[in-house]
C-alpha cells in the first residue's frame, strides 16, 4: 500500500508576472496594481543601480502586501503571521528598478523518498496559450542555486518526467508543454540519487490570465 508521507506546493497560482517599481527607506516598495500575493518570490533587476540594501541573483519573498506596495524579504513566510527579516533599503537607488516573478521554486529535499511525482494545474488558458514547466535536480550535499545558470560550480540538470496519462516518456530539456485550456497533469520524475529538487514554470505566453500551480508528491512504498 503506498503511503504518501509529503506534498509540497512548489508554484501556488503563479504567472510570470514582471514590473517597474520604486523603493523608500521606509522599506516600502511601490508598484500600482501589481497584482502580486504574500509570499511569492521574485528577483530584481536595474537599468543602473538597485537600492541600498537589495541585490541582483537573489530571492525575496513579499510580505506586508497591500495593492500598491510591500516589502521584501530574506526568508519565506509560510503565513502572514510567520516571523520574516525585512530588507533594510537606505536608499532609492537609480535608474528603473524592476522586479520579475521567480519561475524556479524553492529547492526541496528529496532524497528520503523513493517515489516524486510532479503535478501541474493550470486555469485561465485561452486557444494558443501555453504553459511549460520543468523539474531541476541537484545531488551536491548542499543545495544548488537552482535559480541560477546550472555550471561546474553549481551543479544541477533537468530531469527526465513520464506522463502517468498517456504513458510518454518527456526529455528533462523540453518538460511537459501544455496548451489552449485549462488542464492538471500528473508526472512521475525519473531520479537516480537525486539530494535537491526545484520546479521551474520555464515559458508562459499569457501572464496576464494563467496561473500555475505545482506540487511535488513524495512518498515511500
Amino acid at each position: 500500500m503506498r503511503q504518501t508521507t509529503y506534498e509540497i506546493k512548489t508554484h501556488d497560482a503563479v504567472s510570470l508576472l514582471t514590473g517597474a517599481f520604486t523603493a523608500a527607506t521606509t522599506d516600502i516598495i511601490t508598484d500600482s496594481s501589481h497584482g502580486l500575493s504574500h509570499g511569492a518570490k521574485v528577483r530584481l533587476t536595474t537599468s543602473d543601480t538597485l537600492p541600498a540594501g537589495l541585490a541582483l541573483l537573489t530571492d525575496y519573498y513579499l510580505v506586508e502586501v497591500t495593492a500598491n506596495t510591500f516589502k521584501l524579504a530574506i526568508n519565506k513566510p509560510a503565513n502572514s503571521t510567520d516571523t520574516y527579516d525585512v530588507v533594510d533599503i537606505t536608499d532609492t537607488g537609480t535608474g528603473t528598478q524592476t522586479w520579475t516573478v521567480a519561475g524556479t521554486s524553492d529547492g526541496v529535499l528529496v532524497e528520503d523518498y523513493r517515489h516524486k511525482e510532479l503535478t501541474v494545474a493550470l486555469a485561465g488558458m485561452g486557444a494558443s496559450d501555453s504553459v511549460t514547466v520543468k523539474v531541476k535536480g541537484s545531488s551536491r550535499e548542499e543545495m544548488v542555486d537552482f535559480g541560477d545558470v546550472k555550471s561546474a560550480t553549481n551543479p544541477w540538470d533537468y530531469m527526465g518526467l513520464v506522463d502517468q496519462e498517456a504513458g510518454d516518456a518527456i526529455a528533462g530539456d523540453t518538460g511537459i508543454v501544455m496548451a489552449d485550456t485549462d488542464d492538471v497533469k500528473k508526472l512521475a520524475i525519473n531520479v537516480d540519487g537525486i539530494r535537491w529538487m526545484a520546479v521551474e514554470i520555464a515559458a508562459q505566453t499569457d501572464t496576464g490570465n494563467t496561473t500555475v500551480t505545482t506540487f511535488l508528491s513524495l512518498y515511500n512504498d
